[in-house]
């Protein structure tokens, strides 16, 4: 009896072990994160050394394009490792955000809605990642990138996408080498 009991609960440990695995392999999104994060970083000086022209059309032609590199990348992945999860919800959120953006970046007509309306939905869509992933450190991270940009809103300070895109990029380039430094060590 005390030898079955021993035998289940070993069982049990390592049902679970191997959840635990597979759901960090499936959840490690540092790819993205670095990604989207560059895109912001680069998109503060193209704003900075030409106009915010050059900005929107670099998201505008950047993010799909760091949409579709990340669906391939995650698409390989999944090739690799043999299991992946149901793209649809991470889609959905992805175009919402994408959608979103441009339409509150059109909205404010360059006031500060321009600016922190697109950083909340950013920041909003990130908390909605960090939920499919169950992943608690991307979701403080969302909620601190949407707080940033409700507080751009009613503070309105000068530089407001720099400051904005600037604590997203840092922030998410970090926040992805964490990520890839902890599925480096999962492995």
């Amino acid at each position: 009896m005390a030898l079955e009991r021993s035998s289940d609960k070993q069982l049990l440990d390592s049902v679970e072990s191997a959840r635990r695995r597979t759901r960090s392999v499936l959840s490690t999104n540092w790819f993205p994160m670095i990604l989207f994060g560059l895109l912001a970083l680069v998109s503060v000086a193209v704003y900075q050394v030409w106009s915010w022209q050059a900005m929107a059309a670099l998201w505008v032609v950047g993010a799909p394009i760091a949409g579709l590199a990340t669906g391939f990348w995650y698409r390989s992945r999944a090739n690799e490792i043999g299991i992946s999860v149901n793209p649809i919800p991470y889609t959905i959120t992805s175009i919402a955000i994408f959608v979103g953006c441009i339409a509150l970046g059109i909205a404010g007509r360059g006031d500060a809605l321009s600016y922190a309306g697109p950083v909340m939905v950013i920041g909003l869509g990130y908390v909605a990642f960090a939920v499919l992933d169950k992943s608690p450190l991307n979701a403080v991270f969302g909620a601190v990138i949407a707080a940033v940009g409700v507080a751009v809103l009613a503070i309105r300070p000068s530089h407001a996408y720099a400051v904005t895109m600037l604590l997203f990029g840092i922030g998410a380039v970090v926040l992805g080498l964490w990520n890839l430094l902890q599925s480096r060590r999962a492995r």
